[in-house]
């Protein structure tokens, strides 16, 4: 059970999986983090939930963690182990800089507060989503729609097949019990708003650091369309309804049906094939600006980020700008609508509905993505990760309470354990899949 570091400093960070593997926009903000804290001298430790080996080995009592070190898995470990694993970096004058907390989901409460009770120092606590408001939904009720700021109860909770009744919301308690010694981050002045509205008395402890920081100047796909010419429109994102699917199928099968003069892609992941709409892969794994990348390529128009709940960031919308399309976006959408209005790069619908009518009235929508074309608006060359929080860290000293010790048949379970992850891994990835844990 040893783990090596390359670096005297390090931090730890937790979330609800591997980040290494994963495609949603807390997996990009902990990679892009990683490599930031490692171009520092500042060695990464991750953390995340693992409930399986594979269909015959389960865990069920929370205590088993993933363990990727500077984006390296270095397979499983305890709650235990991982308390025995920081203690001993502290004897061997490892620094433990700080404790990032970025996603709730999946994560036991109880062993996670059992590793910060063994830790003194600063939290710095990621406000990615709203699972520190709802556990059960992060706000996403069982139909997948956003179900408002507050926190769960009966009264407005009575439908969705997530709430608990009667459940103590642990979070909460959570947040609570480490408030003095946290700072809690919000990647958007829109996600911090949103946030407080729950967590009033909490305001003065966020800190707002945006992910990513626009600089240059593209000059790139600014040409005025011409009258015959086909607009170009991509739904920017993911398949989720939560991104706007519905109403997206709902637009485009209407603009197809009425032979509107539009070509229509889908840039990201889905799950979902649509006949007449092209589908373009994106794996920022590869390059942190593959989407802006694809859409400068593509030439596309009209970016199409239709979220039906507030987005506390969204990646995607500083993809698109800096790909200089013109964004369609809705009033719910929450930081993407604030930096539309913000950069004057897009249009802002009042109701998810006006999709529809928005991509069916062709003129109008020509005229829209030509009027911004002929404005002059600044859009970056490129998006670069926002360093702040490396200065927050650099002043912070953690120290370790050992209360535990892992006794030689632990240390034996630990190994065996770990030898039928790696083989089950190598099974896998010879077989062509992706192991979920």
């Amino acid at each position: 059970m040893y783990y090596r570091i390359k670096n005297d400093e390090y931090v730890i960070s937790f979330a609800y999986g591997r980040y290494i593997t994963g495609s949603g926009g807390t997996d990009k903000a902990v990679l892009d983090q990683q490599h930031l804290f490692n171009a520092s001298g500042i060695s990464y430790i991750f953390f995340y939930p693992a409930s399986k080996i594979n269909k015959f080995l389960k865990f069920h009592d929370g205590n088993m963690w993933g363990i990727i070190i500077d984006g390296e898995d270095k397979g499983l470990l305890s709650t235990n182990e991982i308390i025995q694993v920081l203690c001993v970096f502290q004897t061997k004058e490892k620094k433990l800089c700080g404790v990032f907390i970025h996603h709730l989901n999946n994560i036991s409460l109880r062993e996670l507060e059992r590793i910060l009770d063994a830790i003194e120092g600063q939290i710095f606590w990621y406000l990615h989503d709203y699972m520190t408001i709802c556990p059960w939904g992060g706000l996403i009720d069982s139909e997948d729609h956003y179900c408002g700021s507050s926190f769960p109860c009966n009264e407005k909770c009575r439908n969705c097949e997530k709430f608990v009744r009667g459940g103590r919301i642990e979070c909460k308690s959570l947040i609570y019990k480490y408030a003095d010694r946290t700072i809690f981050i919000a990647p958007s002045e829109a996600a911090k708003a949103e946030w407080g509205k729950t967590y009033k008395d909490l305001e003065d402890s966020v800190r707002v650091i945006e992910h990513k920081i626009p600089v240059g100047s593209y000059i790139g796909n600014q040409t005025l369309l011409k009258p015959e010419e086909s607009i170009r429109i991509g739904f920017v994102g993911y398949s989720r309804n939560l991104k706007g699917w519905n109403y997206w199928k709902k637009a485009v099968f209407a603009a197809h049906n009425a032979d509107k003069n539009e070509v229509f892609f889908q840039f990201g992941t889905t799950q979902e094939h649509i006949e007449f709409v092209k589908e373009i892969p994106v794996d920022f794994k590869k390059s942190g600006m593959s989407m802006t990348d694809v859409l400068r390529k593509g030439k596309i128009h009209c970016a199409v980020l239709w979220s039906v709940w507030p987005e506390t960031f969204s990646f995607t919308y500083y993809e698109a700008w800096a790909s200089n399309c013109f964004i369609l976006t809705n009033r719910a959408s929450g930081n993407i609508a604030v930096q539309v209005e913000k950069n004057g790069n897009g249009f802002v619908a009042n109701n998810p509905n006006d999709l529809k009518r928005l991509l069916c009235d062709e003129n109008q929508l020509r005229e829209m993505i030509n009027v911004y074309r002929c404005n002059g608006k600044e859009r970056p060359d490129r998006l670069i990760d926002n360093d702040e929080i490396k200065l927050l860290v650099s002043a912070q000293r953690c120290k370790v309470r050992m209360d535990t010790k892992i006794e030689i048949i632990r240390r034996l379970k630990h190994t065996l354990l770990n030898v039928v992850y790696f083989a089950d891994e190598r099974i896998k990835r010879r077989n062509g899949g992706r192991r979920k844990i």
